[in-house]
């Protein structure tokens, strides 16, 4: 019986102290800032390979992804599809492949869907330039990541290249072939861009 007249003393004591009356509380709002958000896909990249994650025991030297992964966000629950094109149409428009007629490589995404972008700039009111380098394989129309409502595109609109000293090279709506390595030339095309910009960007 002594045991639970404590408790609920201690119970009721506890709720006083914090029914206060004192109406000097102190509100603090701060305007969040916009960071700068690079977003890296990689194909065919496991996290067996991946620095950051315990699955797999030969890992290579990555000095630079390992800050990004320490200085950034690391997801460790993610599911993608099985191929390419559903799995970057579900990050471009946050919808399951499903819902957006999106099975399946070869697949053309509706320029009617709201990409991440145009959410941006419709919420934002353009607050963020935004890019999208690399990979497209959503369309092989050249206008299609303009369309789509990306201000700056650079890459291959296709899966892959044949050759990677022989590809083809979609700069905005252009197309041109390249013959520099294309790793190369896409990771310097995304510094560029980058070291450019005024105001907060998403790549």
């Amino acid at each position: 019986m002594l045991q639970k007249t404590f408790i609920y003393t201690c119970f009721i004591s506890i709720l006083l102290l914090s029914c206060s009356k004192n109406n000097d509380v102190e509100i603090i709002t701060t305007i969040p800032s916009k960071p700068n958000i690079l977003l890296i896909i990689a194909d065919d990249f496991g996290l067996d390979a991946s620095p950051g994650y315990d699955l797999g025991i030969t890992k290579p030297t990555m000095p630079n992804l390992e800050s990004m992964i320490n200085s950034g966000v690391r997801f460790t629950n993610l599911w993608s599809n099985p191929t390419c094109t559903p799995t970057r149409s579900s990050i471009l428009t946050g919808k399951y492949g499903f819902r957006t007629n999106m099975l399946k490589v070869g697949d053309e995404l509706s320029t009617s869907e709201t990409s991440i972008q145009k959410y941006l700039d419709n919420n934002l009111g353009q607050a963020y330039n935004h890019a999208v380098i690399g990979k497209w394989h959503l369309s092989t129309n050249t206008n299609h990541p303009i369309n789509m409502g990306v201000n700056y595109y650079a890459g291959l609109l296709t899966g892959g290249v044949s050759s990677y000293w022989d590809w083809n090279l979609t700069e905005n709506n252009i197309t041109t072939n390249s013959t520099e390595y294309s790793t190369t030339k896409i990771t310097d095309l995304a510094v560029n861009w980058v070291e450019n910009q005024t105001k907060p960007w998403f790549l």
